[in-house]
């Protein structure tokens, strides 16, 4: 089979012997296709936009529609310099803009580096802030480290929150969800097999989930 990329799922119906999934192509055109059955890997909080025929139970539904999810931006800095010179820490947290921060090309040699930040909840708005002004706005707020200040050659932002395909970095029980509904999020419903991270028993909020 082929590997459709750029298509959006729309709905999908449960039938005796299939399912009909209902995708829109990039060109913005609609079109159905037949499967024994389907491994929904949506966050919820882009699952919650899909039609799903017949409805899923009130609570499982219910449970889709309350997962909440976290902000997070990561941001990519690269300078060919090494910015955190020969510090015997690589990494560091902090209560700043700028979050965690730790030197990603550690062992990949020392004339150059990139150094990864990742900053969520309320930090995390502030970090993508800072880093739409460029890679210097960045350094200087490491001037308390001591870092290199010479111009960055590339700064890459990723916002999961911006994405209309993630909208959030990673699904978490907030005091409104309550703990009985976990397992409704990885409920069976006919010939759809719900997964991803959010419905993770133990990896919740990781790449292993």
């Amino acid at each position: 089979g082929r590997v459709l990329f750029g298509h959006s799922i729309r709905a999908v119906a449960n039938a005796l012997d299939r399912v009909v999934l209902t995708l829109t192509d990039p060109a913005g055109l609609t079109q159905q296709l037949e499967a024994d059955y389907v491994v929904m890997t949506l966050p919820a909080s882009t699952l919650r936009g899909v039609d799903i025929q017949p409805p899923l139970p009130d609570e499982q539904r219910r449970a889709i529609e309350r997962l909440a999810y976290g902000c997070a931006t990561k941001v990519l800095l690269q300078s060919s310099r090494n910015v955190l010179g020969n510090r015997r820490a690589r990494a560091f947290a902090t209560d700043g803009a700028l979050g965690a921060f730790w030197d990603a090309s550690e062992e990949q040699g020392h004339e150059h580096s990139i150094v990864a930040f990742l900053a969520g909840g309320s930090a995390s708005a502030r970090l993508c802030e800072k880093a739409a002004a460029g890679g210097s706005a960045l350094l200087s707020d490491l001037c308390w480290l001591g870092v290199d200040q010479s111009p960055v050659t590339m700064v890459e932002i990723g916002d999961w929150t911006a994405d209309p395909w993630a909208r959030g970095g990673y699904a978490f029980l907030d005091p409104g969800f309550d703990p009985a509904w976990r397992p409704l999020l990885s409920r069976r419903a006919g010939r759809i097999v719900f997964a991803g991270e959010h419905t993770s028993e133990r990896w919740q909020g990781y790449m292993n989930g």
